[in-house]
């Protein structure tokens, strides 16, 4: 059996966000952000050391609290960190999204972590239907 750990980057606000979606931009605050980022560092080596097989990261655009719209760079940050772990990529959105630049950035992530990370592509998002 193979486990994953589903990273979102989770953002915790400060103070309430609103409920209205898209949250406007306004409510985003810079430091709990920057937190976000190293949180996925800090629970990336805990489930290292776990035993996990991999960590996984997905796209999320207008979330409260996901901070993941660019699954490839989150991916690279992860893998800058990993030692053992692999890195799984799972759902870029191809149709928002330049399909080449897509294909260029796994394949940029093929080159900088060789054999320790996969991928899985989204053909669309509940937003775009």
């Amino acid at each position: 059996m193979k486990v994953s750990y589903f990273e979102t980057a989770r953002y915790l606000a400060p103070r309430k966000l609103p409920a209205e979606w898209p949250v406007p931009p306004e409510t985003y605050d810079r430091e709990a952000g920057a937190q976000a980022y190293r949180g996925m560092i800090e629970r990336l080596q805990y489930v290292e050391a776990l035993g996990f097989d991999w960590v996984s990261v997905s796209e999320h655009h207008y979330s409260p609290q996901r901070l993941t719209p660019a699954p490839t760079v989150a991916a690279a940050h992860l893998a800058a960190y990993a030692h053992i772990i692999k890195v799984a990529v799972l759902g870029p959105i191809v149709s928002q999204s330049n399909p080449v630049q897509v294909a260029e950035e796994l394949a940029m992530l093929d080159n900088l972590m060789p054999a320790a990370w996969w991928s899985g592509c989204c053909a669309a998002s509940p937003a775009s239907t």
